[in-house]
């Protein structure tokens, strides 16, 4: 990896609506559920699909407890989920952070080891005593092909690092 440009803990998310306010309200839905409990998510084995599933075994939520229903790209799952189409979804804040300004959907758990700057009233799901991995993100970088010298990958990775300086967003976001 030349350089790591963003990373975004997985967001575990509901309408603004819903009943469930915690993960453990999750938790005790699915397992309370005379029927299985709709996912709106991304392609099986992507990023959100594991992030969930690392969820799921932790908790000791049977296999069986939920239909993950694949789309194409996880806004198509927060699409679903916005109309009425699912339960919950797992996203990353980038995607959602509008929706929940909006009062439009509830996150209600942050995969990772600290609270997020953006929504710093979501407690981590180990804040909620769910022992779930909470390294678990989906990060952007610059790579190159295998073989280059040490020198070459710090210089492109400072470069791009230094072309985004100026940018707060940025600042917000990158690490080397």
């Amino acid at each position: 990896m030349t350089a790591k440009l963003v990373y975004e803990p997985y967001v575990c998310l509901v309408r603004a609506d819903s009943s469930v306010k915690s993960m453990m309200d999750l938790t005790a839905a699915v397992k309370g559920a005379s029927s299985k409990l709709v996912v709106a998510g991304f392609v099986r084995g992507s990023g959100s699909h594991v992030a969930w599933e690392t969820y799921t075994h932790s908790t000791g939520l049977p296999d069986n407890g939920v239909n993950w229903v694949p789309y194409d790209s996880v806004g198509e799952g927060v699409t679903a989920i916005l109309g009425g189409h699912g339960a919950v979804t797992i996203a990353y804040v980038d995607l959602v952070e509008d929706y929940v300004v909006a009062g439009q959907l509830r996150v209600i758990g942050v995969m990772s080891d600290k609270r997020l700057h953006d929504l710093p009233d979501v407690p981590t799901l180990k804040e909620q005593d769910l022992n779930v991995a909470s390294n678990w993100e989906q990060w952007r970088g610059v790579i190159g092909p295998k073989g280059r010298p040490d020198a070459m990958k710090r210089s492109s990775g400072d470069q791009v690092m230094l072309s985004n300086k100026g940018v707060p967003e940025w600042r917000n976001g990158a690490s080397a």
